[in-house]
């Protein structure tokens, strides 16, 4: 039994050591997740044709 102690005990210090003395292959925590930039919008006219949009309608109440 104290031989898996030993084993562990060892693993867990050649990771620690690893951790520590730069033998990670994981990203440095200083650097942030900056997401891609946007593509570029269309260059045109924005507003609708007023030629698809109907007209306006004014309805007024009327008492009976």
């Amino acid at each position: 039994m104290a031989f898996l102690g030993y084993i562990l005990l060892s693993w867990l210090a050649f990771r620690w050591l690893n951790r520590v003395f730069g033998g990670s292959r994981q990203q440095p925590h200083n650097q942030r997740y900056t997401p891609p930039p946007a593509p570029p919008h269309p260059k045109g006219n924005n507003k609708p044709n007023s030629d698809k949009v109907g007209d306006y309608v004014d309805y007024e109440e009327v008492d009976d």
